[in-house]
């Protein structure tokens, strides 16, 4: 069970294209102030993202998943669908004080 980061916006959906569902998940502590009185708790946190290699095992893919997962933000929501026409899952991602932005996970 992941328990290092407060999560927000989830999908359980085949991110990878690969015909199992992989899950993912925004992160964002919820108050600023926590992050200087608990050095493990900080303000903004990556995205999280686990690839379903089945048989109920999941690898997680932080690191390997390209900026627009690894970056730090304090995010609250996420969109899924495929928005570009290309035959694959995208992620629009609302992070606090900042604009949209878009994350490729493949």
């Amino acid at each position: 069970m992941e328990t290092r980061f407060v999560g927000w916006g989830a999908a359980i959906t085949d991110l990878d294209n690969d015909g199992l569902p992989d899950l993912f998940f925004t992160s964002g502590m919820v108050y600023p102030e926590a992050e200087g009185k608990l050095p493990d708790a900080p303000w903004r946190t990556p995205r999280v993202v686990f690839r379903n290699l089945g048989g109920a095992r999941f690898e997680e893919l932080q690191d390997e998943r390209g900026r627009g997962v690894r970056e730090a933000h304090s995010s609250r929501g996420a969109a899924f669908g495929d928005f570009d026409n290309d035959g694959d899952v995208d992620i629009l991602i609302v992070n606090l004080n900042e604009p949209l932005h878009s994350c490729a996970t493949t």
